[in-house]
């Protein structure tokens, strides 16, 4: 539910949302981390991005499952949410869009 509600709003933001899962292919998930600039992370557990990392180092992760052992070394910023419900992850999502789409317009 969490990724979902994640993946709606950034959509009805603008954003081009790639969604993957347990299931996606390998190279599938290499490409889309490499190319993201924003990684929202939600429901996964014991994830190892170090693989993924872009060149560029400068992918936001944004860990929504509370830094369930996830290691995210080699992407640009970090930032673990724990703790929170609905209306605080909507919020936050929220404002990092809107920080970012001013970043990227200047």
């Amino acid at each position: 539910k969490v990724g979902r509600q994640a993946a709606d709003m950034l959509i009805r933001n603008n954003a081009t949302v790639s969604v993957a899962h347990t299931y996606t292919q390998e190279t599938i998930l290499r490409w889309l981390a490499r190319s993201a600039d924003i990684i929202v992370i939600a429901g996964a557990t014991g994830l190892d991005l170090v693989s993924y990392a872009p060149e560029n180092g400068r992918t936001l992760v944004i860990d929504l499952t509370g830094g369930n052992n996830i290691r995210a070394e080699g992407f640009g910023t970090v930032k673990i949410v724990k703790g929170i419900g609905k209306v605080t992850r909507a919020i936050l999502l929220k404002r990092v869009v809107e920080n970012f789409d001013r970043g990227h317009r200047t």
